[in-house]
């Protein structure tokens, strides 16, 4: 029975370390003599010493900081887990990921701090209620699922939002055209311009040089007034 107990402890005792870390982590805190900013600030001690310029909460046992115009992340000892060579990181979603911006290309970093996407994308906007988000790498638009999963290959010249019908406009080889979730066109591209499908069940197109109403089939059923 002893040799159980003695075995047990040290598992339960890492447990509640780390749980301590991501429960109540060391807050912000500004050092007016250095001009820095710290963490946890408690009697005139830094449990971080202030060596920031910059210094966000601690979210789920990591916190960005900007140093020397740079954002990195560290981790509640203060030790960098992405060091400060990053133009921008953005906050970590509810999924648990995060953007960066290193050298102007984006990417995606899990709460490990590691690249789940590395920062190769031109832009990556935010996901959507579904759960996708549209990106663009070498000048070319797709969308992505929250496992950095490609659901459309970067192809197309320009991708508008999906909406009714789970259609979005795209634009391919100088013309629009509507391409459902999996990247098909179910519209072939002939429009000089085009919108998102509407509540009316209709989307507003430029075809040969008028603008008109189209339905889900293509098909012009309603000529715009300009």
């Amino acid at each position: 029975m002893m040799k159980r107990i003695s075995m047990i402890i040290p598992t339960i005792v890492i447990v509640i370390v780390f749980s301590a870390c991501s429960l109540f982590p060391p807050a912000p805190a500004y050092d007016e003599e250095t001009g820095k900013w710290g963490y946890g600030l408690s009697k005139g001690e830094f449990e971080i010493e202030p060596q920031f310029d910059e210094a966000n909460k601690f979210d789920g046992g990591f916190a960005r900081v900007r140093l020397n115009d740079k954002w990195g992340l560290i981790n509640c000892s203060g030790e960098f887990v992405i060091k400060p060579q990053c133009e921008s990181i953005s906050a970590f979603n509810e999924n648990g990921l995060a953007k960066v911006i290193i050298d102007g290309k984006y990417g995606i970093i899990n709460r490990k701090g590691k690249y789940v996407l590395k920062p190769e994308f031109d832009v990556i906007h935010e996901f959507d209620k579904s759960g996708t988000a549209k990106v663009r790498k070498n000048g070319k638009y797709g969308y992505i699922n929250e496992s950095t999963e490609y659901t459309i290959k970067p192809e197309f010249e320009e991708i508008g939002l999906f909406g009714k019908y789970n259609l979005a406009a795209a634009k391919k080889d100088g013309k629009w055209g509507y391409i459902n979730r999996k990247g098909e066109f179910v519209i072939e591209p002939r429009f000089e311009e085009a919108y998102s499908f509407t509540n009316n069940k209709t989307a507003r197109v430029k075809l040969d040089g008028r603008f008109c109403y189209i339905n889900k089939e293509g098909e012009v059923v309603e000529e715009a007034i300009k």
